[in-house]
C-alpha cells in the first residue's frame, strides 16, 4: 500500500505509481485498488498515533481461495519516469530470471549474480550452479 499520486498507470505485468514501478517477474497480473481510506498507522507499529485519511493504492497478486503451493515473484523499482515505465518494465523482464521460488528458497539471477533467500536449513542445488548449504534462514549473493 502507498499514498496514491495522480499518475497510477496499469501496465502489462505491472503498475506504475509515484515514480515507482511494481512488476511481477512470473507473468502474473497485479490487481490495483485505489480508494479513500482512514486509519491509524500506530496499529502497525509506526509512531503516528493520530488518525490519517487519504487516497491509498493497494497492489495485490491474487492467489485464489486457500492456495496450496502457490508462489509469486515481483520487483519494486524506484526512480522511474512515467514515460519510461513500460520500457523499463520490458528491460527488467529481460534481465531478471527467477531461478527458484518455493517454500524453501527464493532465488533470482540478475547481471551475472544470483540473489538467494533461504527460508530454512538445507542443501540446495540451483540449475547451472553448485550445491549450497544453508545453516538456517539467510540471504546470499553468488557470482557466476
Amino acid at each position: 500500500q502507498c499514498w496514491q499520486s495522480d499518475d497510477v498507470m496499469p501496465l502489462t505485468n505491472g503498475v506504475y505509481q509515484g515514480r515507482m514501478l511494481y512488476a511481477t517477474l512470473d507473468g502474473q497480473q497485479i490487481q490495483t485498488n485505489c480508494c479513500e481510506k482512514q486509519g491509524c498507522w500506530s496499529k502497525i507499529g509506526a509512531n503516528q498515533p493520530e488518525m490519517q485519511s487519504g487516497k491509498v493504492c493497494t497492489f495485490t497478486i491474487p492467489h485464489g481461495v486457500k492456495p496450496n503451493g502457490a508462489s509469486y515473484a515481483y520487483a519494486v523499482v524506484p526512480a522511474v519516469s512515467k514515460g519510461g515505465a513500460q520500457e523499463r518494465l520490458e528491460t527488467l523482464l529481460k534481465q531478471v530470471k527467477v531461478v527458484e521460488n518455493n517454500q524453501n528458497m527464493q532465488a533470482i539471477e540478475y547481471k551475472n549474480k544470483v540473489y538467494c533467500v533461504f527460508h530454512k536449513n538445507g542443501i540446495y542445488h540451483l540449475e547451472r550452479y553448485n550445491h549450497f548449504v544453508a545453516n538456517g534462514p539467510s540471504a546470499h549473493i553468488f557470482h557466476n
